[in-house]
């Protein structure tokens, strides 16, 4: 896990540094509450240790902008004070802050004090990724796909890069439902949820939209490697039997619809490729199905 440590005491820094080292943690530093704050949305760090007292913003500034700017991330902070009052703590607390050790802190406190907080950082990182994933097929769900989007590090630069968006949707799927019953249903949602995840390129984003329709998106150099991938993929489905349910192994296809934005595209947001991708659908749908569409 990655610590932050936000001190002006060079000398507390370093001990901080050594002992937090020493418990197996990476550890940048900040001298001022602004450098902490670039850090945190630079790095994204889950844990801050930072300073009350600070020459320009305060430690209890800094809490207050770190919990402003929470985009669904949660940032665990202890207080390092030497304050000792009561109103202090509850100042404190209640500007943000999980936990506080007083100056001069003990070593072994503040191990147990990291530890403590290491547990609630790790539980919340395994609800967010709950909040993100399709239960039934595993896949990232659309609040997963809208949060990496919206990342301004971690996700898609379209002004930088080119990247595919490939809606696809499984042909006739209402028939399973009403030939096999829905438990039949659920497992080819899954089957083929395992086809899309192992068949689009490595690093692909692959989401459940809803129902029967999927998207995934990656970088893509050309449209023309956009869709040759994306055949691969609709093969891949064509050709395999799906066990699902009593009787004979089903043979199911999908369509899909490609829109590639490239950095002069101008495609500002994730709803206007997905409507280009949509419409590219609509034509694999209408043209007979079983076929990937390129949006013009």
């Amino acid at each position: 896990m990655r610590i932050l440590i936000v001190e002006d005491n060079r000398m507390t820094r370093r001990m901080l540094e050594r002992y937090l080292q020493a418990l197996g943690y990476e550890v940048l530093q900040a001298s001022s509450g602004e450098q902490a704050l670039q850090l945190h949305r630079q790095h994204r760090v889950p844990f801050v240790i930072t300073d009350w007292e600070m020459p320009g913003m305060s430690g209890l500034e800094l809490v207050r902008r770190i919990r402003e700017s929470q985009d669904g991330t949660y940032t665990y902070v202890v207080f390092l004070t030497a304050r000792e009052g009561k109103a202090d703590l509850v100042t404190g607390i209640g500007a943000g802050a999980d936990d506080y050790l007083r100056k001069p802190f003990d070593k072994d406190e503040l191990a147990v004090r990291v530890r403590a907080g290491q547990r609630i950082v790790e539980l919340q990182e395994r609800l967010e990724r709950v909040a993100e994933t399709d239960a039934l097929t595993g896949l990232w769900n659309r609040r997963g796909l809208e949060r990496w989007f919206a990342d301004p590090q971690g996700g898609p630069q379209l002004a930088e890069e080119a990247f595919a968006f490939v809606i696809g949707d499984i042909d006739h799927f209402k028939r399973v439902n009403d030939e096999r019953g829905h438990a039949a249903g659920d497992e080819v949602l899954r089957l083929i949820a395992d086809s899309l995840a192992a068949g689009f390129p490595p690093g692909a984003r692959v989401v459940r939209v809803g129902g029967e329709e999927f998207l995934a998106v990656f970088p893509a150099a050309s449209a023309t490697l956009a869709m040759a991938a994306t055949e691969a993929v609709r093969a891949t489905v064509e050709a395999r039997p799906l066990e699902v349910g009593h009787g004979e192994p089903l043979r199911l296809t999908c369509s899909f619809g490609v829109f590639v934005a490239t950095p002069g595209s101008g495609i500002p947001d994730l709803q206007d490729a997905q409507f280009q991708a949509d419409r590219a659908l609509y034509r694999s749908k209408a043209e007979g199905r079983n076929r990937v569409t390129l949006a013009d």
